[in-house]
């Protein structure tokens, strides 16, 4: 069993709730969790909640017979081996079993996964999906998964030259996915700490929606 602190908006919370058995639910990114108990508690209780977020507290359950997603041992690696991180692998699936309320004493919701993997199914609907995207709309896919991956450069020099291509009337130009490049761009340099760059990319996502 592995746990995760994390806060979520009170409509995710009501959707999980409403989650029946057998259908899924994804958490981007990487998945960081612990093996300690008492560490995810500490940080579920601590943490900082943006907005009106609901702290939440994911007890993940692996199950030897049931096929899951890939996650990994990486305490031996990490800079914060007292943490007893396990990493999931991107676009983990876990199913919702059920949700508790905050117990007394405790400021956040206790919700019970398993770790799981995607049936054929639904794989075959986001492959259809990707199918039916327009180049411009993959492209950007594309970018958010290098963002995600933590490959911000690589992510940055793809983006860059999408803007270039635009200008020569490429394959975003004069498309309203030309604001998602820029969303995605600003959100490369936030990541990274260049917040000026940052701001500067967001405001020609403004732009672009304006003019588009």
């Amino acid at each position: 069993t592995f746990y995760r602190a994390d806060n979520i908006s009170p409509e995710q919370l009501e959707m999980m709730g409403k989650k029946q058995k057998s259908q899924f639910i994804t958490l981007l990114g990487f998945v960081s969790t612990t093996s300690d108990i008492d560490i995810a508690k500490g940080y579920a209780q601590k943490q900082r909640v943006y907005a009106n977020n609901e702290r939440v507290l994911f007890v993940i359950s692996v199950k030897p017979h049931v096929p899951c997603t890939a996650f990994a041992y990486i305490d031996r690696i990490s800079f914060h081996p007292e943490e007893k991180e396990v990493l999931f692998s991107m676009g983990s699936s876990f199913m919702v079993e059920y949700i508790l309320k905050p117990a007394q004493g405790e400021n956040y919701h206790i919700i019970h996964l398993t770790a799981c993997e995607i049936d054929k199914s639904l794989a075959d609907n986001i492959r259809i999906k990707v199918a039916n995207c327009s180049p411009s709309g993959r492209a950007i896919l594309l970018a958010r998964y290098l963002v995600e991956l933590g490959e911000y450069r690589a992510a940055r020099k793809y983006l860059v030259s999408l803007l270039s291509e635009a200008r020569e009337n490429g394959v975003i130009a004069n498309d309203i996915s030309l604001a998602g490049v820029y969303s995605c761009l600003g959100l490369t340099y936030a990541r990274q700490g260049f917040h000026g760059d940052a701001l500067r990319a967001f405001k020609q996502t403004l732009n672009a929606q304006a003019r588009l």
